[in-house]
Order: structure tokens, then C-alpha cells, then sequence
């Protein structure tokens, strides 16, 4: 009687995590109208990027990069309905000379279910004049389509 009892304790107790484990994953965000739903009344949004599912260009050329990245949406804009919109800046160093840099890139998400982003680079000082910065780095830009290169996620 004491084994069943016992056995039926850990049983419920198992059942139990598994159930509050289950509650706590994030909910997947399958498309624009989704992530605009989540974000319009005011859900926190984890947006991840899988690069190398993505189709990346730079001076006109195709450019594949193998890596992921992934941010909290904190504000965004919804122009017209016609897209949703936001940026994210950060500074880092160059790969090549370790010189400071202020990278820029802003997201758009669209109707169609893709994810445009655009990424600048500049250099930390103010020394170059505006003709000169665009020199340093070249606009990188991407076409990510939601479900497979760009993943939303919202808390439950």
C-alpha cells in the first residue's frame, strides 16, 4: 500500500513538471500578422536570425554568413499597415585593423511573410567626412523568410 502510494506521489509530481515545463516554452510566431498581433498588444517579441537561411547581398554580390543572432523587439513602428518596422545599434570593433566601429541595422518585417534587414557600419569618430564612411563598410542586406531564417517568439 505504501509503494503504491509512493508510486503515485512521484507519478502526479513528474506529470506536474512536465506539464509547468511545458507552459514555459515560448509560443512560435509563424507569420507578419502573428508577430503584429503579439506586438500590438504589447507581448514581449524575441526575434532569431539564421543567417545562412537567409539570402545575403553586398555590392551587388550574394553573401552567405553561418551564424545566428537574436534580439528582444523593444519599440517598433507599424507605418500605414504596410510593414513593421525597428533597429537595433551597437558598437563592436573591425575584423580586420580592431578599429571601433557603430554598427546600425534596421528590420523590416513585411505582409509577405519575409524579413528585410539592412546593416551599416561607421566609425566611432567623426573624422571622415559622410563619403568616406560609406567607403569603410558596405551596406549588408538580407532576405529572411519567416518560420526558416527569421524565427518570433513570444513568452506564454
Amino acid at each position: 500500500m505504501i509503494r503504491k502510494t509512493l508510486l503515485s506521489a512521484l507519478l502526479a509530481g513528474a506529470c506536474s513538471y512536465s506539464v509547468t515545463a511545458l507552459a514555459a516554452l515560448p509560443t512560435p510566431l509563424n507569420d507578419y500578422q502573428a508577430v503584429k498581433s503579439a506586438l500590438s498588444i504589447g507581448k514581449p517579441v524575441t526575434m532569431v536570425t539564421t543567417f545562412d537561411r537567409c539570402e545575403g547581398q553586398r555590392d551587388g554580390k550574394p553573401r552567405s554568413l553561418k551564424m545566428i543572432g537574436g534580439l528582444q523587439i523593444a519599440s517598433f513602428l507599424i507605418p500605414d499597415d504596410k510593414y513593421i518596422v525597428f533597429s537595433d545599434y551597437h558598437q563592436r570593433l573591425s575584423d580586420k585593423e580592431g578599429a571601433p566601429q557603430v554598427e546600425f541595422t534596421r528590420y523590416k518585417i513585411m505582409p509577405d511573410n519575409h524579413l528585410l534587414i539592412e546593416t551599416k557600419r561607421y566609425p566611432t569618430t567623426a573624422s571622415f567626412p559622410g563619403e568616406q564612411q560609406e567607403k569603410v563598410f558596405s551596406p549588408v542586406s538580407w532576405n529572411c523568410k519567416i518560420g526558416s531564417g527569421a524565427q518570433f517568439f513570444t513568452a506564454p
